[in-house]
């Protein structure tokens, strides 16, 4: 109720400090040709059939532009504000899981590439994360994974020369659908390398555009309310996390 005016307005109550924060979002016309929406239907790894509209997305926005989506279920304020300096965070963290905590390695220098498309989801070896409406979370093979976001709309109407990165936890890393991936270990290898791709070459086939994805885990880390840094992370003697970049295949 406003005293001033006299009178009851409409207003918005922060109930959920951890809920989606609100932002501008602009939506300039594409730069290539205006492709029609498709409600595409999928099928999870447990059986559950969903289709695109579903699927509980948000635009990812910096500097005044939108740059790509996200679907998660958890942390989404942190997240949401980390990705905003997605372009000018200077730093990749390679850290190691230990007993303790996560302990730091090395580092090395990093400059985002402004011609790209961000999706960004849970993952695992083999497979991709989506949220649906209802706070449900689901799974998608590889292969179902790639055709998703390569055949979003936001991709095929992005500007030529757009690669794609994939804030995806093992996203370049083919693998068992049914074995849990703990942290601590490498990705075991697949039988067949040539039947069993990575969902960031699945993407970059159905795009046809550049992808990089990661092998390992990948988080964007803040400081207060800035992201500082990117964090691979690398197997104890083993595996070193590294980004990997897909060229679509013939």
């Amino acid at each position: 109720y406003d005293f001033d005016l006299d009178a009851y307005l409409p207003t918005m109550v922060d109930r959920d400090e951890d809920a989606w924060r609100g932002d501008w979002v602009p939506f300039d016309p594409p730069a290539g040709p205006i492709t029609p929406y498709q409600d595409r239907q999928w099928t999870a790894l447990d059986g559950t059939t969903f289709s695109d509209s579903a699927v509980d997305t948000h635009p990812v926005v910096t500097r005044g532009r939108r740059f790509g989506r996200m679907s998660m279920g958890d942390h989404l304020a942190a997240r949401a504000e980390a990705l905003r300096n997605w372009f000018d965070i200077p730093t990749l963290l390679h850290e190691v899981p230990t007993t303790e905590d996560d302990v730091e390695v090395s580092s090395e220098p990093f400059t985002a590439d402004s011609a790209v498309y961000l999706f960004y989801s849970h993952g695992g070896p083999g497979k991709l994360g989506l949220k649906l409406h209802g706070k449900r979370s689901v799974w998608l093979d590889e292969e179902q994974g790639g055709r998703y976001i390569g055949g979003l709309r936001e991709v095929r109407e992005a500007p030529a020369g757009h690669r794609i990165s994939l804030e995806i936890c093992y996203g370049a890393s083919p693998g068992d659908l049914t074995r849990i991936q703990q942290q601590h270990l490498p990705v075991p290898r697949v039988d067949d390398p040539l039947e069993h791709v990575s969902l960031a070459q699945h993407v970059a086939n159905v795009s046809g555009r550049e992808t990089e994805a990661f092998n390992t885990t990948t988080a964007t880390r803040g400081t207060s309310s800035r992201a500082d840094s990117h964090v691979l992370m690398d197997t104890p003697g083993g595996v070193a996390g590294r980004a990997v970049r897909f060229l679509p295949e013939p």
